[in-house]
């Protein structure tokens, strides 16, 4: 399977729009409970901030672990700042989100570094 099918397949079964939505979803109900604060943000509200697919992946486990195979996505909240060598710098911060195999989103990490 070449890599322009692999790509393909993955966009297709875990799409951009799924990923923005539920990062969107996750990051309003943070700002709601108080996990993260409008300045974190920019000052904007959450529906506001840009954000941007940074990465995709499946993840195949060959040993048991608490995720198992899974699926993972990682965006950039406030957008894409800047960008070079390899480095990606997002506006505020980057969210990486964790689905299972049957592509439940089971939770999401906030953080500063590109991983």
């Amino acid at each position: 399977m070449s890599e322009i099918n692999i790509n393909d397949s993955l966009d297709r079964v875990l799409t951009d729009g799924r990923v923005l939505g539920d990062a969107a979803r996750v990051l309003a109900e943070e700002v709601e409970k108080g996990g993260l604060s409008a300045a974190e943000l920019g000052g904007n509200r959450p529906e506001q901030v840009p954000m941007e697919v940074v990465k995709k992946a499946f993840i195949q486990c060959r040993f048991e672990n608490a995720f198992g195979n899974h699926f993972i996505a990682q965006v950039a909240v406030g957008g894409i700042e800047r960008q070079g060598s390899g480095i990606v710098h997002p506006g505020y911060f980057f969210s990486t989100l964790y689905y299972s195999e049957d592509l439940n989103l089971m939770t999401v990490d906030f953080h500063d570094e590109f991983r």
